[in-house]
Parts: C-alpha cells; structure tokens; sequence
C-alpha cells in the first residue's frame, strides 16, 4: 500500500518525471497565453495542476502506493519552491514565471504586434474593451493585457478622446 512493488530507484523517476511534467507544462501554459487563464498567472494554474495531478492517481487506483503521492507532492512543491527562489534572484526568470501586462493600446491605436503577440483575435479585444466600458478604441490612452488575460484601460480625461475605431459588433 505505501511502497508498492516497484524497486527503490522508481522513487527517482516519479522526481524526474514530475519535473519534466512541470517543465513542459509551464511552457504548454507561456505558449497559450494570458487568455486562457482569466483569474490566475501561469504560474498559480501551473501549482494548482501539478498539485491535483500528484494526488488524483493514488485516491483513485489502489495499485499506486500511497508513498508515490507523496514523492511526487514534494517533488513538485521543492521544484516550485526553486523556481520562485530563482525567479526572486533573476529578473530574466522572473518574467518567464510570472510575465508581464502587455500594451495593447497607445493613444486611441491598437498596437497589432502586441495583439498578435498575444495570440488574440481582434473580436477579442473588442470584445474585451466593451466589457469595459468602451465604445472606441480613441477613448482609450493606454490598454494593457494583464496577467489574468482582462485588459485593464486607462482613459483619455473627457474632451481629450480622439477619433478611432469602434468597438461595437455589426449589427447588420
């Protein structure tokens, strides 16, 4: 029950293979972009998954010991442990991490590479502007995309807005 029938040295491979399970989906998590995660970073998505994935084995399939779980629970909290202790002593590993809000919006003008950096459709951001508040695109002085996947904006003061693009959907 806690040991199972596999030699000593398997404790080893659940270590690696957690590691490489993390690793590959911390940049599964950094490929799909701010959207795909709303509330969380990547990197709070990340815990979570390698969390449930250590412990959802061993509560339901009797045949995996107990001690496996246990293994691979510390491997993935020593692994994130390292990484926010890296992430605190390198800016560089820290942006990988945690990332960083992206300007989407300059001065009334979508800045398309930050857009298309981002993996978003157009319909998207609009989409997500109109959940702000805004009718065109020229009322706004700064959009970012935050870590959470919302765009936060930051308004021209009223009477400075200029002319741009609407947000609106055709209604056609």
């Amino acid at each position: 029950m806690f040991y199972g029938e596999q030699p000593p040295l398997f404790f080893v491979e659940i270590g690696v293979r957690a590691v490489v399970v993390l690793v590959a989906a911390m940049l599964i998590l950094k490929l799909t972009g701010k959207r795909s995660r709303r509330e969380l970073t990547s990197f709070d998505l990340l815990v979570a998954i390698a969390l449930g994935s250590a412990v959802g084995d061993v509560m339901f399939y009797p045949e995996v010991p107990l001690a496996y779980a246990v293994v691979a629970l510390l491997v993935v909290t020593l692994f994130i442990r390292l990484l926010s202790w890296i992430g605190a002593q390198s800016s560089r590993v820290h942006d990988f991490i945690v990332s960083n809000p992206t300007l989407l919006i300059r001065d009334g003008e979508y800045l398309m590479d930050a857009v298309e950096a981002e993996r978003l459709a157009m319909d998207e951001v609009r989409s997500m502007l109109r959940e702000q508040g805004v009718e065109n695109v020229g009322e706004v002085r700064r959009g970012y995309m935050e870590l959470s996947g919302a765009i936060s904006v930051f308004r021209f003061p009223e009477g400075e807005r200029i002319d741009g693009q609407s947000t609106l959907p055709d209604e056609s």
